[in-house]
């Protein structure tokens, strides 16, 4: 994956997909992106080899946290109900869900500092001012809902004003660190295997309409390792409680597309 960064300013990994179609496939993928030693390679790798698990037993009770819808960024209804049939399928199974409140999950935190992050490096938007070309309407749509969103999320960050960026930096590292820590008090508070999460807060939406994704960057910012996996698809009963607002689209605009959720591990258990 190519990055227009500055050397140097890349502070949030990228992350690629769609890596493959089934478990299967992940399982082939990884074992022989492993078996190459890609450290010798690349001086950013950790040098760890694969390791060939046996399966867990039937009987083994996971305790999975369960990261619900965040105040200010609502599920749209085929999330929230994707959400809730997977959370009954793993309680069906006998493992048992840890219903994490928003206070605890830190998503709106940890947006902030992942957006403040993002923009120190004016790099690539200098390239597309420099060229004469026009922003393009999805990152205008994103400007836009980020001014909207400061309105409505009081900030815990210093005010930048006057601040330069090697200071600003510092304040957002130690800020990022500080909410790991609580992070990692979380899942060992809560004995936590696993967190089930949504990925988004809708499916489909008009191009260059979908935002920015709040519960992708908490986990970006968090650099916890994660998984999207497909589960379910927008059906004729999201139709039905669904209220069209100002920037949505109609259900039928979404009808058959795939929902995901998220499935993410703390760097405890990996």
């Amino acid at each position: 994956m190519r990055v227009c960064n500055t050397p140097g300013m890349r502070f949030i990994l990228s992350v690629a997909g769609p890596l493959c179609l089934d478990l299967e496939g992940i399982d082939l993928f990884f074992q022989t992106v492993f078996s190459t030693q890609p450290a010798i390679y690349d001086s950013t790798v950790l040098d760890i080899p694969w390791r060939k698990l046996e399966p867990l037993p039937p009987s083994k009770v996971l305790r999975i946290g369960v990261i619900h819808e965040h105040p200010t960024f609502p599920l749209h209804p085929p999330v929230r109900r994707v959400l809730a049939e997977a959370t009954a399928l793993l309680k069906a199974q006998g493992h048992e869900l840890i219903y994490l409140a928003s206070q605890e999950t830190l998503i709106g935190e940890l947006n902030e500092v992942a957006m403040h992050l993002y923009g120190l490096d004016p790099l690539a938007i200098s390239y597309v001012v420099k060229a004469g070309e026009p922003i393009a309407p999805a990152l205008l749509h994103i400007q836009t809902l980020m001014e909207r969103l400061k309105t409505i999320h009081k900030s815990t960050l210093p005010d930048f004003n006057g601040v330069d960026n090697l200071d600003k930096l510092a304040i957002l590292n130690a800020r990022r660190a500080e909410l790991r820590e609580r992070y990692r008090e979380l899942w060992v508070k809560h004995g936590l295997n696993a967190c089930l999460a949504p990925p988004a807060q809708n499916t489909a939406v008009k191009h260059d309409r979908f935002g920015f994704a709040p519960y992708t960057i908490f986990l970006n910012c968090l650099d916890y390792p994660t998984a999207s996996i497909p589960f379910g698809e927008v059906g004729e009963l999201d139709k039905q409680v669904f209220e069209l607002r100002n920037d949505q689209i109609a259900p039928e605009c979404e009808y058959s597309t795939p929902v995901f959720s998220f499935k993410c591990a703390s760097r405890i258990n990996c």
